[in-house]
């Protein structure tokens, strides 16, 4: 989420370059600007099922290869990067905006396997949960992006 957030430097008209777009749910501060991203510098879109319905009726084509709706396990091999898909523990509607959401979409991670076999977890809005130890086993992480907060996210000792 980009436009309207008070803790990001970034607006949307600064971003010109981006080859994949992963969307771990359907909460406002995840999808936000996600869709026009796509649009504006044809990103590839990757999300659950009804993220991926949700992006191509809000504009963004699913012949083309600008859409990548995935399951959980899932994954895909775009250029040289590889996207799997992992669960996240977090409740999750689209939010269309501050009043207005569409009912469930699921809410998930990302495992992402670059190019020289370097393995990023990002794991969405999530709770601690014990996948996390399979995701290390499997993947192996060099990097993990954990959410931090304690009310709609686990907190510090979670995390760690």
């Amino acid at each position: 989420m980009l436009e309207g957030n008070p803790s990001c430097p970034l607006e949307l008209k600064d971003i010109s370059k981006a080859d994949i777009v992963c969307v771990t749910h359907g909460h406002i501060d995840h999808i936000g600007d996600s869709i026009e991203i796509v649009k504006k510098i044809d990103a590839i879109f990757i999300g659950t099922p009804g993220l991926g319905f949700f992006a191509n009726t809000s504009g963004i084509p699913d012949e083309g290869g600008e859409l990548c709706p995935l399951n959980i396990g899932g994954s895909v091999k775009i250029e040289d990067i590889k996207v799997i898909m992992t669960n996240a523990v977090h409740t999750s509607d689209i939010m269309i905006n501050e009043k207005e959401e569409v009912v469930g979409s699921g809410a998930c991670g990302y495992v992402i396997i670059t190019e020289d076999n370097k393995s990023i977890y990002f794991s969405g809005d999530t709770g601690v949960f014990m996948d996390m130890k399979i995701i290390s086993d499997l993947y192996s992480p060099e990097v993990a992006i954990m959410p931090i907060g304690g009310k709609y996210t686990m907190g510090v000792s979670e995390a760690a």
